[in-house]
């Protein structure tokens, strides 16, 4: 089997630097400041630095992000260095990588993310977080999220966006443009509420009644 060099399909492989630099949105700006001809590793250093500067903070504080870029490694961390990121130079782009050990990361990351607004894809994010056994009450706010999206007439989900915000968690749902805005979210007390964007009465009492009428 003939295998690609290191670049083209996989990345380059390099011995680990021995002391890593902090590793922080500073550090990431100056290390870019000092790339200053252009190439693979500035390139990295443009798509760690973005990227970087999306994760939550729990991410931010307990991570190891090693660039691998075309001949050049460098190794950054935080913390204990829990999460590990790699920045590596593939068939001629910077790709970032990610794996996050703890619940609460991973819960913190699905704000980065966008989930269809339905009620399959509700229930396949309760059912995998149930499964990683996040904190109960966003298992709370998700079982809450079922039930009134359940109940909302399917013409009011063509163009909707439900945020549930509890514990820790940020889940988006979208359908179409998110025109009509819903919310589940904990208040002060830890009471699951919902919220939802005015309909006119005509399609309130359509929904009392449960017909599938806008």
């Amino acid at each position: 089997m003939v295998m690609g060099r290191c670049g083209q399909t996989t990345p380059c492989r390099h011995p680990e630097p021995p002391h890593p630099q902090e590793l922080s949105v500073g550090s990431l700006l100056r290390a870019r400041s000092q790339a200053q001809r252009p190439g693979a590793y500035r390139d990295c250093l443009d798509v760690a630095l973005r990227e970087f500067r999306r994760e939550p903070a729990v991410v931010q504080s307990n991570a190891r992000l090693m660039l691998d870029c075309n001949g050049t490694a460098q190794a950054f961390q935080s913390g204990k260095g829990q999460a590990q990121i790699q920045v590596a130079w593939i068939a001629g782009k910077a790709k970032y990588n990610i794996q996050v050990n703890s619940t609460e990361a991973y819960v913190s990351r699905l704000k980065l993310r966008q989930f269809p607004l339905n009620l399959t894809s509700l229930l396949s994010v309760q059912q995998d977080l149930t499964f990683r056994r996040a904190p109960e009450l966003v298992g709370q706010c998700l079982e809450r999220a079922v039930q009134e999206v359940s109940r909302v007439l399917e013409c009011l989900l063509w163009d909707a966006q439900l945020v549930v915000t509890c514990g820790g968690a940020e889940l988006t749902f979208v359908s179409g443009e998110g025109h009509r805005k819903m919310n589940v979210y904990a208040d002060g007390n830890g009471t699951v509420q919902y919220w939802e964007q005015p309909v006119g009465w005509l399609v309130r009492f359509a929904q009392l009644l449960n017909v599938n009428w806008c």
